[in-house]
């Protein structure tokens, strides 16, 4: 599954994660923006704030898609660079994350173990 859809009130967001080295909006005839396009006519016509984002793990990736962002999905959509980790506990070494998950934090000083808990936890949750 390559999908996820988060409902937070009354704003909705989805994502929809990217693995592959060489993603374009134009790849497969144009699939990803068709995707997207799609997806944000269903938000408009929905009502609620919403926000879309497209992850990947590859940094060469976000740049590509970023610069070559299809003017109808501009301003609309996000592409966030995520990097690919073989366990849980390698997200909370990454300083990005870090500082989502201190934002979750109740703690004002995590720890390490805090971090690596938290890192944790979610991938679980998301298993």
């Amino acid at each position: 599954m390559d999908d996820l859809y988060i409902r937070e009130n009354d704003r909705h967001h989805y994502y929809q994660l990217k693995n592959d080295a060489g993603i374009t909006w134009g790849e497969k005839a144009g699939k990803l923006r068709e995707e997207f396009a799609e997806q944000l006519e269903i938000c408009t016509a929905d009502g609620p704030d919403h926000t879309l984002t497209v992850v990947v793990s590859h940094a060469d990736r976000k740049s590509s898609l970023d610069t070559n962002m299809p003017s109808a999905l501009a301003k609309r959509v996000t592409v966030r660079h995520f990097p690919a980790v073989r366990r849980p506990s390698e997200l909370a070494r990454l300083p990005e994350i870090r500082e989502v998950l201190s934002e979750l934090s109740a703690s004002r000083t995590p720890s390490e173990e805090l971090f690596s808990g938290l890192a944790q936890g979610f991938y679980l949750a998301w298993c």
